[in-house]
């Protein structure tokens, strides 16, 4: 397996971000160089990583039987499998590496399995999950962390896709970029999604919550909330954190109507 080590990798950064040890050094300099910019960027990985945990929480609670998680990056640092040990999972990700990485990670665990996907072709990735999943009723959908990564397009098509595989009452947990009303952090958000796009050739897509729930129908919104809210934490801690933080994200609850 080639692995590109002169580019750095958006999950290789997120491992990073999240004290993770499956990284390279070009993946470290990236993201030291994007914290002197936006210091706020590892809080921010670490929030989409304990909400993902949250829900999972709640999935398990409930009975899910089966998860389809899109973009999982390495499934490590307290991912689904942890929380739902006795769950068919299936993760997926682009990245070779994270795959390979990922899948020596889930060894033990033969009830979850990591296939390489490229979720901008969401129909792959859905005929996968039907196979994989199938005879399943309680079915959810993980898509945490990648989503402002993703066009307009991709995102309707992604929704219906899912729509058509999960059975009603499916729940769906998505986080975003939240676009700001004030100009002072929509600028501060504006200048950490161009850096970004130098870092990594990818700029992070900065939506309202009326543009997700619109960009995700005919799934039904629930419930929406920044995620310091979901979790009941402080963050930024500090004003003069509040106007470096950067990107601003919230955490939303869909279900299969």
């Amino acid at each position: 397996m080639m692995v590109d080590k002169s580019r750095p990798s958006i999950g290789r950064i997120y491992d990073y971000f999240l004290g993770g040890h499956h990284n390279f050094e070009v993946d470290r300099e990236a993201a030291q160089q994007f914290l002197k910019y936006v210091p706020g960027a590892k809080k921010l990985a670490q929030l989409n990583r304990w909400f993902l945990q949250l829900v999972a929480q709640r999935w398990a609670e409930a009975g899910i039987e089966g998860v389809v998680d899109i973009a999982s990056g390495l499934p490590t640092e307290g991912h689904f499998s942890e929380y739902l040990p006795a769950a068919r999972i299936l993760y997926s990700d682009n990245d070779p590496l994270s795959v390979a990485y990922g899948s020596e990670i889930l060894k033990e665990r033969p009830l979850h399995l990591y296939v390489e996907a490229d979720i901008r072709q969401p129909q792959a990735l859905a005929t996968a999950a039907a196979k994989y999943l199938a005879g399943l009723q309680k079915l959810a959908v993980g898509f945490i962390g990648i989503s402002y990564f993703l066009s307009d397009d991709v995102l309707r098509e992604l929704a219906k896709c899912f729509y058509d595989l999960c059975p009603a009452g499916s729940p769906m947990a998505v986080t975003y970029v939240v676009r700001p009303s004030e100009k002072s952090t929509l600028a501060a958000t504006e200048k950490a999604a161009q850096l970004y796009k130098t870092l990594t050739g990818v700029a992070p897509h900065v939506r309202s919550p009326q543009e997700i729930a619109a960009l995700l129908a005919p799934w039904k919104l629930q419930e929406d909330r920044e995620l310091a809210d979901w979790l009941e934490i402080q963050v930024p801690d500090s004003e003069a954190e509040r106007t470096t933080l950067g990107l601003q994200m919230s955490g939303a609850l869909f279900i299969q109507p």
